[in-house]
């Protein structure tokens, strides 16, 4: 029995192999209009075409360098962590590792009351009011 194999969206692509392939549509449609083998409103459209996918792959790796932490943020977030109490710290890990409170509170020999109050401060003192919010500020402290 074959498998389907599931079409790639191009923007999930590698940036440099999205790259390459577009510059070799591009000399492809240029050598077709050289020869006189493309018809010219034909060949226009397929250039829209080849142009718009290198703006959406520029656009692509403009987000992936903006969205870096700059310097600062990243010091602030260090801050954030280190106001954190040793069991806070304990239960940081173990939130991170994707442990729900039952677990942590086995794990460390607490009730799962503590667990949800030292959860709960430690988000209010790192200043992260979701789950999320609370990955992405122990990744930029990393």
């Amino acid at each position: 029995m074959r498998r389907s194999r599931k079409k790639r969206n191009p923007a999930s692509r590698r940036t440099p192999d999205l790259l390459e392939d577009l510059h070799q549509q591009a000399d492809s449609l240029l050598s077709s209009i050289r020869t006189g083998r493309a018809d010219l409103a034909k060949a226009l459209q397929e250039w829209r075409l080849v142009t718009a996918q290198v703006v959406k792959a520029a656009s692509s790796l403009q987000n992936q360098f903006t969205d870096l932490p700059t310097e600062a943020e990243v010091q602030d977030a260090r801050k954030r962590i280190k106001t954190l109490s040793g069991r806070q710290r304990q239960i940081l890990e173990k939130i991170l590792a994707g442990a729900p409170n039952k677990a942590i509170a086995f794990d460390l020999g607490l009730s799962e009351k503590t667990v949800e109050t030292h959860r709960s401060r430690l988000m209010r003192k790192v200043g992260a009011s979701s789950l999320p919010e609370l990955m992405r500020i122990v990744l930029r402290a990393r």
